[in-house]
């Protein structure tokens, strides 16, 4: 039997007081601001938990948490003069939060990070955690496929890595010599390091971690594991906005932190030399796509690699799944600041402090894991994401061409 519960409290209150001082010797009337810090739970409780806990169950319910504060970092200060006779009044303390709630509490800036884009980081974690189940250590599929070009390398690491040189030498000439053949010689110069080199380097470094390093992790048959992936969006957006005659600075940063998990279990063993190397018949699917031409390209767009370890893994009847979900922990942060005020006969004097606003949420969503959630979510921003890709796509569409 489970329930649900929800409770708030609040943490601390902090005072602080505006005192307005007039020329004519008007006795000031000080206006109190309480700045509040909040939390509250939403949460399912399951009867008897920690002897089912004890038992071996594995709870995975709804969660939800969030602590929301505002605070000011000092002292504001404004003097209003009027021109006509020189008439004045001030004000000190808690400044910025008045004309905030003359101008109904103004902050105006949207989320920096769109909910299309956290649905797609989640969709892209989901598929990365299913791909991530019984994953092994290393990767010597795509070498053993590759193993005539792979050998032809490591024969001779040091002459196969002075060849690449020397061709990148001989094309860096050619750039000015042939004027048609410049951008590809380039092109074919950045393909030899990117396709050549750094491919060697890599299967040099596994080569030395399988026959060096010993302290892989072996699971033996009915261990629970878990797979798991994570990302974070951060956003920032500032602008000065003008509310009547008064000008705000505001300012928001977004931070979004996702996980997704999964806790399962297998009944075959996770160790041996096949485990270990990735030369498992169940890791043949994947190794035959990665040794397709171009396929890393593709994965750049849509990981297809991982769609294809999800869909063996969800296939495999070895594999158990318990429990899985997705975690979601946002910090939000809303700067405010009046920075002028020009009120029309008068000649205001402004010194602010800044109104910060922080809410901080947390929530724990469960998840049956499908096929369909191996599908690729097709996104162009990972051929963009930096200058390598960009290059990298470059290269090769350039070599590819006639037209050079």
């Amino acid at each position: 039997m489970s329930y649900s519960r929800s409770r708030s409290r609040v943490i601390s209150t902090t005072t602080r007081t505006l005192t307005t001082a007039y020329r004519d010797g008007t006795p000031p009337v000080p206006s109190v601001y309480n700045y509040t810090d909040t939390e509250s739970m939403d949460d399912v409780v399951s009867d008897h938990y920690q002897r089912r806990i004890d038992n071996g169950e594995i709870i995975n319910n709804v969660c939800s948490y969030s602590r929301a504060s505002t605070e000011s970092d000092g002292d504001g200060y404004f003097r209003g003069v009027l021109n006509s006779n020189g008439w004045w009044f001030t004000q000190s303390g808690a400044v910025t939060r008045l004309r905030m709630d003359q101008v109904a509490y103004y902050l105006g800036l949207p989320a920096t990070v769109s909910q299309d884009a956290i649905n797609q980081a989640i969709a892209n974690l989901k598929q990365q955690s299913i791909a991530n189940i019984a994953k092994t250590p290393f990767s010597f599929g795509e070498d053993v496929g590759e193993i005539r070009e792979t050998l032809k390398y490591l024969k001779n690491p040091a002459a196969s890595l002075a060849e690449v040189s020397k061709s990148f030498e001989r094309k860096a000439k050619n750039l000015y010599r042939r004027y048609g053949n410049r951008a590809k010689a380039l092109s074919g110069a950045w393909a030899s390091h990117r396709f050549a080199m750094l491919p060697l380097q890599r299967s040099i470094e596994d080569i030395v971690k399988s026959s060096f390093v010993r302290n892989h992790k072996e699971f033996d048959a009915g261990s629970r594991l878990s797979a798991r992936s994570k990302t974070v969006l951060n956003g920032e957006t500032k602008k000065n906005t003008v509310v009547g005659y008064q000008t705000f600075s505001e300012s928001r940063i977004d931070e979004i932190d996702l996980h997704c998990y999964i806790l399962y279990e297998t009944k075959n063993p996770l160790k041996g030399w096949q485990y270990r190397y990735g030369l498992r018949l169940k890791d043949i699917p994947t190794t035959g796509w990665q040794l397709i031409p171009y396929s890393f390209m593709v994965d750049r767009v849509a990981n297809v690699s991982n769609c294809i370890s999800g869909i063996t893994n969800l296939s495999d009847p070895s594999i158990r799944i318990l429990a899985a979900g997705t975690v979601t922990k946002a910090l939000q942060q809303k700067a405010t600041k009046l920075i002028s005020d020009t009120y029309p006969g008068w000649t205001n004097t402004v010194s602010c402090e800044t109104v910060t606003q922080r809410l901080f949420t947390y929530s724990r969503v469960p998840w049956d894991p499908t096929v369909s959630d191996t599908i690729p979510r097709i996104d162009f921003s990972g051929l963009v994401k930096d200058a390598t890709s960009v290059m990298d796509l470059l290269a090769l569409t350039t070599l590819r061409l006639k037209c050079f």
